[in-house]
């Protein structure tokens, strides 16, 4: 039952299903009574994209967001993101606006925003006439989102359920990486042939799309390791994963430190985020005291981190 749906949780597959079902029937009445209407081709004034969930996730559609900006190189573009993303968001070309959405089911540090905040917020996108709305998410509940923004157009996923709110509906391919089905959605938005996206990154290829470091960016990270010096190995240790199931052994890094510290001068950064605490904590107070280690102010901007990544010889996470 409702194998359409790509959740493993059995029972929030029969809640989304069953959500599904209900939608489903209410789009058929609006069809009986006329309320559904052939999409009519315009011109793209203004393009809505949501990619609400973490870090990584934003990082894969980077190919299918300069897909929608060469596709449609006039349209104002706007991205919404969870808040945690504002910063990287900030530095992808083609992006004419960023904003920032907490989905409660996305949150982990704090408790997100609450539903009624979320569905006005939603409501208020219909005062900006989108043509295009594409959501890059595989969820029912950010199908909702789109759907409430008012777009001609509703482009995204119904594998995570919430098909009936949208316009076109794609079917992820399982078999393909994130990237590859982000761009499918794209050509389905733009009306393209599968085929023009053969080009794009799947899992087999290497992504085109890189993210530029800012200058301002590059030299914070300067001032937080001016300590160390020019012979001097960099490695950062990122002990937290989001899940404790994900996680090492906070003392292991401390064991791998003196292990590499044999081979010639080093120093050690930890990096970590207000919700890593107990991470950071484990290998803080279980780290060899005769070994250096700069630790970072916990939620340094990611653009920051990205800049104190590259300097890095090894980085252990």
């Amino acid at each position: 039952m409702f194998r359409h749906l790509h959740i493993t949780n059995r029972r929030e597959r029969w809640l989304v299903g069953l959500a599904d079902l209900a939608l489903r029937v209410l789009a058929a009445a609006g069809r009986l009574v006329g309320a559904a209407r052939p999409v009519e081709r315009t011109p793209l004034r203004r393009i809505l994209l949501l990619r609400l969930e973490r870090v990584g996730d934003l990082l894969m559609v980077l190919d299918a967001l300069a897909m929608v900006r060469e596709l449609a190189p006039s349209a104002h573009i706007d991205l919404v993101v969870g808040r945690w993303n504002a910063a990287l968001a900030g530095i992808i070309p083609g992006i004419d606006s960023v904003e920032t959405l907490d989905a409660p089911w996305m949150a982990r540090a704090w408790a997100g925003q609450s539903w009624p905040a979320l569905l006005r917020y939603a409501w208020g996108w219909r005062r900006r006439r989108y043509d295009l709305a594409i959501n890059f998410e595989s969820d029912i509940r950010s199908n909702l989102l789109l759907w409430l923004s008012g777009s001609r157009r509703r482009v995204g996923f119904g594998s995570g359920g919430g098909g009936a709110l949208l316009t076109d509906v794609v079917v992820a391919d399982r078999t393909e990486h994130v990237a590859a089905n982000a761009s499918l959605v794209v050509a389905r938005a733009f009306d393209q042939p599968a085929a023009a996206t053969a080009d794009v990154p799947g899992r087999k290829q290497r992504r085109k799309h890189r993210l530029d470091i800012p200058a301002a960016a590059r030299q914070r990270a300067t001032a937080l390791l001016a300590d160390v010096g020019d012979s001097e190995r960099l490695v950062g240790l990122q002990p937290g994963a989001g899940r404790q199931l994900r996680e090492w052994d906070p003392a292991r890094f401390g064991a791998v430190a003196t292990e590499l510290a044999r081979g010639g001068p080093v120093s050690f950064v930890l990096t970590g985020s207000a919700a890593d605490a107990a991470a950071l904590a484990g290998v803080t107070t279980t780290w060899p005291p005769d070994l250096r280690l700069i630790v970072l102010p916990v939620d340094t901007d990611l653009v920051v981190l990205a800049a104190v990544i590259e300097r890095l010889s090894l980085f252990i996470t």
